[in-house]
């Protein structure tokens, strides 16, 4: 996969930003997608209007892997299992209107259920095979800058309201980690009718990645006056 620019050390830039989470609802349904592929299509659109590239250098396509719940076989319903499917997000010039439908239809295979299947099954099977000194290595080769350029992860919204000590909750702002070798991890997450982004970047993608979020928020905004 194309690579983006990185610096590779332990800096970081971190940015935050909040969508209505009806609104980002409202766009998916009008599209014929949902929440999480607007999130991609949000994610590349962002990346186009804010990464610099060298003069004819820039990447049509980033590879990003994608975080999944899913059930395991046997199981009548969701649980705590999850794994990860690779979606190559199309970050060329085009209309984000465009763009989304390029993503709903790359993710309609996730949802099938058959890759997000695969992969768990190659990493239990993996993990029952190697040693467990070994599992963190290897976790580390396959989800690392070999493989994948960034993390996207869309979480579903609690359906009652968040309470602590008695206070409403009215934002999370979900903070992921770099994957080795990864420059971008971007993570939403639906809190009091809020879609909260949590934005983190290697120094060498971005110098700002409040201006990536601001990016972010811009395709929405397209995506919904389009």
């Amino acid at each position: 996969p194309a690579r983006l620019p990185s610096a590779g050390t332990a800096g970081r830039r971190f940015g935050t930003l909040r969508v209505p989470l009806d609104e980002a609802r409202a766009i998916a349904r009008r599209h014929g997608a949902r929440v999480s592929d607007v999130v991609m299509c949000a994610v590349a659109g962002a990346l186009r209007r804010t990464v610099r590239f060298p003069a004819g250098e820039a990447p049509r396509e980033c590879r990003v892997a994608v975080p999944l719940m899913m059930r395991a076989p046997g199981q009548g319903m969701e649980g705590n299992h999850t794994t990860a499917v690779m979606v190559d997000l199309p970050i060329g010039a085009m209309p984000e209107r465009e763009r989304l439908a390029e993503i709903a239809r790359r993710s309609r295979v996730l949802r099938s259920g058959t890759r997000a299947l695969a992969a768990w099954f190659v990493m239990r099977g993996v993990g029952r095979l190697m040693p467990v000194p070994l599992h963190a290595r290897f976790a580390r080769a396959v989800y690392g800058g070999r493989f994948l350029q960034g993390i996207v992860s869309s979480l579903p919204a609690s359906r009652e309201r968040l309470l602590l000590t008695g206070v409403p909750v009215t934002g999370v702002y979900p903070v992921v980690p770099l994957a080795p070798g990864a420059p971008l991890a971007v993570a939403a997450l639906g809190v009091d009718r809020e879609l909260c982004f949590g934005v983190c970047a290697d120094t060498g993608l971005v110098d700002d990645a409040g201006a990536l979020a601001a990016a972010v928020r811009d395709v929405v905004r397209e995506l919904r006056d389009d």
